[in-house]
């Protein structure tokens, strides 16, 4: 994993964001004024970045929980179907003459 280390006071940070948190708060004062903007940019981008990522990972589960619904939706209309046929077929009793052909 990479070390992000801080240029004006030899810190060490476990990612860039962490590093611009850093300087932008601890430094805020011995950066010029791009420099703070072109800071200030670039976290903004990694924030939104993370962001979408994460908007989109839960679109995508709320996708999958809506085909699972579905899923056992259709499963169980189709069991009803299956029972509903099943309950419709004549049942066969030769003593009495049910379910036999009449000629």
């Amino acid at each position: 994993m990479p070390d992000y280390t801080c240029g004006t006071c030899d810190e060490e940070f476990s990612s860039e964001e962490d590093k611009l948190e850093h300087e932008l708060n601890e430094h805020e004062e011995e950066l010029s004024s791009h420099d703070k903007s072109e800071k200030k940019n670039k976290l903004n981008k990694m924030r939104e970045k993370k962001k979408s990522k994460k908007q989109e990972r839960n679109r995508k589960l709320k996708m999958a929980g809506g085909g699972i619904a579905a899923a056992v939706v259709v499963g169980f209309v189709g069991l009803q179907m299956f029972q509903l046929a099943q309950g419709t077929v004549p049942a066969v009793n030769e003593s009495l003459g049910i379910g036999t052909g009449v000629h």
